[in-house]
């Protein structure tokens, strides 16, 4: 059985994107899980192995870095809008070995978008031990939305032009024998059982807990399936928010406008407006610079969890209108913990996300504040949006 990646299963951490998904876990990147972790958190190895391979020169992303490919090193033919080689950000490559049902299986996996300098003493050629040896930090580094744990497993090792005791990576496509692998490849946890890789549903799973992902949900908007109700009634609104049947914001060459993933409506906020990034913080009450920018938009709400609700997941679009230097972002905020879902650095200028799914879990029982957030940066002339529709407790 495989250990847990973050140390511990009476830690709830729910999966953000899982195999075989939009939008990058596709190509070369099929395999891959995203553990929704946040920065900082530690990443442990899953099983016994040796190290064959450490990257540590990407820079924060959120500090500025446009760069998607590895700084003194040649692009990867067609990286570019891709989550390939050059999206990892700093990383660990290891080739594992573990038992699953009495069969000894080996394969490789790139623990990727970690912090730099997180690594400690950890070389090229060390053994592992599994559930135990501490790889790193979560980082935010690499082509990344949103903090979490990018883990992508094969059988085979990709090597690239580069040397490949510093950037080799397990080749993730969809290939007979990885399919095979992650079929086999296996969690053993104490609320959810026993799991395969190619099982975990994307964001819906949790491995702590139980959670049925085939039970009926609750919507907050308090107005049927998504945002349908044109008033957001549920919600206190900042700035310029709305309820939409579509929506694009002005962009050179724009394309079809965003409708809503579920229903005939969606929520839209603008970060064009009144209201000042400082007046958001101030009734959010986070502390000055926390949601950096001019102006903005904001909605929020109060949900409560149950004991056997302790999650909450959503589907967001984050649309620029602007271009870099001007970084708009958009934000989810839980009580006072505030989380970067996509800014214009991570979408490129007049990019989008397209639909995202993203949960937040490990929540208490009790009174939780939830607020979407987006901001304008710098200026205050082009407009950037959020979306946000099918909010669930799960």
């Amino acid at each position: 059985m495989l250990y847990l990646p973050y140390g511990s299963d009476e830690k709830k951490v729910s999966v953000g994107q899982a195999t075989n998904s939009q939008p990058s876990h596709l190509g070369l990147s099929y395999t891959a899980l995203d553990f929704s972790l946040k920065k900082n958190d530690a990443v442990y190895a899953m099983a016994d192995g040796v190290v064959v391979a450490i990257y540590n020169e990407a820079v924060d992303y959120k500090n500025g870095n446009t760069v998607y490919d590895a700084p003194g090193l040649p692009a990867r033919p067609g990286a570019e809008g891709s989550f390939g080689a050059s999206g990892y950000g700093n990383f660990v490559t290891i080739l594992h070995t573990v038992d699953i049902d009495g069969e000894t299986i080996t394969f490789y996996a790139t623990y990727a978008h970690l912090e730099q300098n997180s690594m400690g003493s950890l070389e090229v050629g060390a053994a592992v031990t599994g559930g135990a040896t501490f790889l790193g930090e979560v980082g935010y580094t690499g082509k990344i939305i949103g903090e979490h744990l990018h883990i992508q497993v094969g059988t085979e090792l990709n090597i690239p032009q580069f040397p490949a005791e510093t950037y080799a990576y397990a080749k993730g496509d969809a290939t007979a024998a990885n399919l095979e692998l992650i079929s086999k490849l296996t969690f053993e946890t104490a609320g959810s059982g026993a799991q395969t890789w190619s099982d975990i549903i994307a964001y819906k799973d949790s491995f702590e807990s139980t959670i049925d992902v085939a039970k009926v949900k609750t919507n907050i908007s308090k107005s049927g399936d998504g945002f349908e109700n044109p008033a957001l009634d549920g919600w206190t609104k900042l700035g310029d928010v709305s309820s939409e049947v579509s929506f694009d914001v002005f962009q050179p060459g724009s394309s079809s406008p965003a409708t809503p993933v579920e229903g005939s409506r969606m929520a839209v906020l603008q970060s064009l407006g009144e209201v000042t990034t400082a007046d958001i913080e101030a009734a959010l009450g986070l502390a000055p610079g926390q949601l950096p920018g001019t102006t903005g938009s904001a909605m929020t709400t109060t949900v409560k969890l149950s004991g056997s609700d302790h999650a909450i997941g959503f589907e967001f679009y984050f649309d620029a209108g602007d271009y870099t230097p001007y970084n708009d972002a958009a934000y989810v905020v839980v009580d006072k913990d505030v989380y970067l879902l996509a800014d214009v650095n991570g979408v490129g200028d007049y990019g989008d996300t397209g639909w995202q799914s993203f949960a937040v879990s490990g929540l208490a029982k009790g009174d939780h504040r939830v607020s979407f957030v987006v901001v304008d940066a710098i200026d205050e002339i082009l407009n950037s949006a959020l979306y946000v529709d099918e909010f669930l407790i799960l």
